[in-house]
This record gives structure tokens, C-alpha cells and sequence, in this order.
């Protein structure tokens, strides 16, 4: 299809939503968030309630192993966070329920 390949000239993707793991999902607090195979940048993880207050911000300095980083919600309200991931050519925001 014509169409398809048109939008997508001049756009390299750095990596597909499947390298990243958010797990478990939902959790009781403790979830690990995974790039299985990244690029040498720096990735900026962000969690924020659903009212936009950022409960941690944190950059990473990944290498092309990609990098485990574990957080602990279990101390907050329980309902839903977005983990907001983003580098200088990528911007991913999944959804993350605490019960």
C-alpha cells in the first residue's frame, strides 16, 4: 500500500513498544520497567498520577544491553500512574494500575 509507505519516509523507528516491559502490571507497588535493547542515550523515566504530579523523574544512561529499573509504589494511592519514557527521538506513556 502506497499510502502506508508514505507516512513513513524519513522516520526511523529507535525501537518497538515490544522492547519495553512494564511488569508486573497491574502490581501491588513493586513493578520493574525493562528496555530489553535500547541505543546509547539517555532515557528520562517519568511516573505521574493521573492530576499530572510527578511522583519520580529520573534519567538513565542506557547502552545497547538496555537496563532493569525497579520502583516501589506501594506507599501510594492505589489506582493508575503513567510511566512517561522518553529520549531524544522517542516519547512511549503507558499506563500503570496499583491496587
Amino acid at each position: 500500500n502506497m499510502d502506508d509507505n508514505a507516512l513513513n519516509v524519513g522516520i526511523k523507528p529507535i525501537f518497538t513498544n515490544s522492547e519495553f516491559a512494564l511488569y508486573p502490571n497491574p502490581t501491588n507497588g513493586k513493578v520493574s520497567i525493562v528496555l530489553s535493547d535500547g541505543n546509547e542515550e539517555v532515557y528520562e523515566i517519568e511516573i505521574c498520577n493521573l492530576h499530572g504530579q510527578v511522583i519520580s523523574r529520573e534519567s538513565i544512561n542506557a547502552n545497547n544491553e538496555g537496563f532493569v529499573k525497579e520502583y516501589d509504589l506501594s506507599n501510594r494511592a492505589k489506582g493508575i500512574y503513567l510511566i512517561k519514557i522518553t529520549t531524544d527521538n522517542y516519547f512511549k506513556v503507558s499506563k500503570l494500575v496499583v491496587k
